[in-house]
């Protein structure tokens, strides 16, 4: 995703703090590798057979969320959420660079200004478009005072507006080239705002995102299940369901 600036590497914390959540939201890591798929050669580049559902994921999380509100999870309880919502950005730890993910590009010359352009076509699992009003509805949410998000602080010294159906204006007050991090964390999980409108505060409780799943059941401080979303932008995850649960150890197992 070209900016024009050097690339920068993230500390190794925040390496180590990025990497193992993304790799829970697995969907595009899963169609990358031919998980589940017809076994392929591991490159999962041009030729690779269509991906067929099949299997589960099993993961084990350490941290429980209060809710599966974007605004909130985004940050506290990215694990539990992020099969639901997918980010906008993702961080690529092998090559070391940001790459699109729920939004097609992300980009500024100055690191003030920037334009954020969303795919074409994607809706969330209830029908709604996701759309430029769909990531304004929800980020102005974050700044909202009343729902106490965590990524209020990221949120603040930016400004936003729609430019047009899939694309979004993005100003900071200062310039910032680590703008991205928070696209692939705190301000990257993005709701369906005709939910968000119909459920109100339900909505961390039963959340619809455009993420490679959709929450079938949650047990708090237990497991929460998934089944693949099959309208999912990218082909759509080669596993059919999902479970994360509750867990000291910090492991994942296929």
């Amino acid at each position: 995703m070209p900016v024009s600036r050097p690339h920068v590497l993230p500390s190794r914390s925040a390496r180590r703090g990025i990497s193992r959540p993304l790799l829970v939201a697995v969907a595009s890591v899963l169609v990358a590798a031919g998980c589940g798929g017809g076994g392929s050669s591991g490159g999962g580049g041009a030729g690779s057979d269509t991906p067929v559902p099949g299997g589960e994921l099993v993961m084990a999380i350490n941290v429980e969320g209060k809710t599966m509100d974007p605004v909130w999870c985004a940050t506290n309880a990215f694990e539990r959420c992020a099969p639901v919502f997918g980010t906008l950005l993702r961080y690529d730890v092998e090559n070391e660079q940001f790459v699109p993910s729920m939004a097609s590009s992300f980009e500024s010359e100055d690191g003030r200004t920037w334009t954020l352009k969303l795919r074409e076509g994607v809706r969330f699992s209830d029908g709604t478009p996701f759309d430029a009003d769909a990531v304004v509805v929800n980020w102005d949410r974050i700044k909202d005072p009343a729902n106490l998000s965590p990524s209020a602080l990221v949120a603040a010294p930016l400004t936003w507006r729609v430019v047009d159906p899939l694309t979004v204006e993005v100003v900071a007050e200062q310039t910032d080239f680590q703008l991205p991090w928070a696209l692939a964390q705190g301000l990257g999980m993005i709701g369906s705002p005709t939910a968000i409108a119909q459920l109100g505060p339900d909505f961390g409780n039963a959340p619809i995102g455009a993420g490679p799943f959709t929450l079938d059941a949650w047990i708090r401080n237990s497991e929460a299940t998934y089944t693949a979303n099959p309208n999912y932008w990218d082909e759509g995850p080669r596993i059919s369901t999902a479970t994360s649960s509750r867990s000291s150890a910090r492991t994942t197992s296929v």
